[in-house]
């Protein structure tokens, strides 16, 4: 099977080539030096919102993880971020969060989320979600 070169920071890993007719689609998240680097970056182009988000990823008690873009509202020095959810009686449930700064002028921030659990993220623009489309080799 070809390979292909793949760049993370510095350091360049050889990797099985995928070849899709429709779409390459990399879905590895690489953490290093305390940093968050998306692979899929350097294949796709992320297309924005107009809308401020803190995003950041938590861990489900199943283990499987949840990617989260909460919108935001600026209140005085303090900096919210609201998440809404529906139940199943179609009632809308919404909780503010309280974000505490990290390095706020990079944007990183940390909150204290519903399960009690303390996650990091950043405040950015939304990212537009799009349906994955599958694709046969």
């Amino acid at each position: 099977m070809p390979t292909s070169e793949v760049w993370v920071g510095e350091k360049c890993t050889l990797v099985p080539s995928i070849r899709c007719s429709m779409r390459l689609v990399v879905t590895t998240i690489v953490l290093i030096i305390n940093k968050l680097i998306d692979a899929r970056a350097a294949f796709i182009e992320p297309a924005y919102d107009d809308i401020e988000v803190f995003r950041f990823i938590k861990r489900e008690t199943n283990g499987d993880f949840n990617y989260l873009q909460l919108p935001t509202k600026h209140d005085g020095d303090k900096i919210v971020a609201t998440e809404s959810k529906t139940t199943e009686g179609q009632k809308e449930i919404t909780q503010d969060y309280v974000l505490t700064p990290i390095l706020a002028e990079q944007g990183r921030y940390s909150i204290t989320y519903a399960d009690g659990k303390t996650y990091q993220g950043v405040i950015d623009n939304k990212i537009k979600l799009i349906e994955p489309t599958l694709c046969s080799t």
